[in-house]
């Protein structure tokens, strides 16, 4: 995918890049940095991010966003929190349902 990435757009082929735990939460980062900007949020605390994995939640946390762990199989439990953090009742009614 690298290579061909490379070799559509023109470019030399740079080595791949190591991509590691590491590199991973800089990216991760660099992508909420510029969700923060595209949506215009004053206050990047006024952002809610759910996730399974750590070290999205850790990227989240260091960027300032409130963070909720959707524990695997039970999704429930999360909606539960985002509904404890918005102070909001996020179940549909039972005729929606």
């Amino acid at each position: 995918m690298w290579a061909r990435y490379h070799k559509e757009k023109g470019l030399a082929l740079q080595t791949t890049p190591q991509i590691d735990g590491k590199w991973l939460f800089w990216e991760m980062m660099r992508i909420f940095e510029h969700a923060i900007k595209a949506l215009g949020v004053e206050n990047a605390s006024q952002i809610v991010f759910l996730d399974d994995l750590g070290g999205n939640l850790k990227a989240a946390k260091e960027m300032g966003l409130r963070t909720i762990k959707v524990p695997v199989h039970d999704a429930p439990e999360a909606v539960r929190q985002l509904e404890e953090m918005l102070g909001e009742n996020l179940s549909l009614p039972s005729s929606k349902l």
